[in-house]
């Protein structure tokens, strides 16, 4: 289903999709633990989510597309021999 937006309303949009770190320090007897850092959206309206979706997939699927061309690469290089 396509999404029929101006490019002012997309850019207003996308500009409200926030994202939250909440850091939580350590705790006692936690060692050598780091901080807790918990990641969180804001609150987002229906085309915000649908946007978000839409995004999200494209990144995804270039990520991997990305490393999918890494690992072609490694398997192009010759082995070396000690």
């Amino acid at each position: 289903m396509p999404i029929n937006l101006s490019l002012g309303r997309l850019h207003e949009k996308l500009k409200g999709i926030k994202q939250v770190i909440n850091i939580y320090p350590k705790q006692k007897g936690q060692g050598n633990r780091k901080e807790r850092k918990i990641r969180t959206l804001t609150k987002m309206d229906e085309i915000q989510e649908k946007l978000f979706e839409v995004l999200k997939t494209k990144t995804q699927a270039k990520k991997h597309h990305l490393q999918d061309e890494k690992y072609k690469e490694k398997i192009k290089r010759p082995i070396r021999s000690c």
